[in-house]
């Protein structure tokens, strides 16, 4: 990764360091690296306080791992984020194990920004009311990472696609969720 090379010396060292700590030595680390040497422009305190953080929000440090192992970019995201996250998703699904095991499937959710969580919720309820709404969360958490605007402009584009049927529309939906998110 070009960008890495910009990054000050101390900066890549520091974090070198913390890779090499948490992930319990060099050759975990080179294999973290190999998959996204971008980390190493993270600052090292964010490397340190992440895993914990995931251990806590996950269920245990082999959760924890298992979820950098398939996401190494969660190093990278900030404590305070992936706990807001969490609690967003506890919120918005009404109950804490829910929300555990979706983040357990999905940890990439945990860098959803809060506020845009909510928004995405929002607009999903408006257009396909509540009961749609949390089914399809519930079964497709990812459509929360796409922005409201965004599903707003998808679903007028399949409205007008259709003739102008919403209810059509909202039955295409229901099949194929990932119209929104596209």
């Amino acid at each position: 990764n070009p960008h890495v090379l910009r990054a000050r010396t101390s900066t890549l060292r520091e974090a070198w360091s913390a890779l090499v700590d948490i992930l319990g030595g060099p050759e975990a680390a080179l294999q973290l690296l190999e998959r996204n040497s971008s980390i190493l422009m993270t600052r090292a305190e964010t490397i340190r306080a992440s895993l914990p953080t995931l251990a806590d929000l996950l269920g245990g440090t082999t959760q924890a791992a298992e979820a950098v192992a398939t996401n190494s970019t969660m190093l990278g995201s900030r404590p305070f984020t992936m706990r807001q996250a969490f609690a967003g998703f506890t919120s918005i699904l009404a109950c804490q194990d829910k929300a555990t095991a979706l983040i357990r499937k999905y940890p990439y959710l945990l860098r959803v920004k809060v506020t845009s969580m909510f928004q995405s919720r929002d607009k999903l309820v408006k257009i396909l009311g509540e009961d749609i709404a949390v089914d399809l969360i519930q079964s497709k958490a990812y459509i929360l990472q796409t922005s409201a605007v965004k599903i707003q402009d998808r679903y007028d584009s399949l409205v007008q696609t259709l003739n102008g049927d919403h209810n059509s529309a909202i039955d295409h939906i229901k099949k194929f969720p990932s119209v929104l998110s596209m």
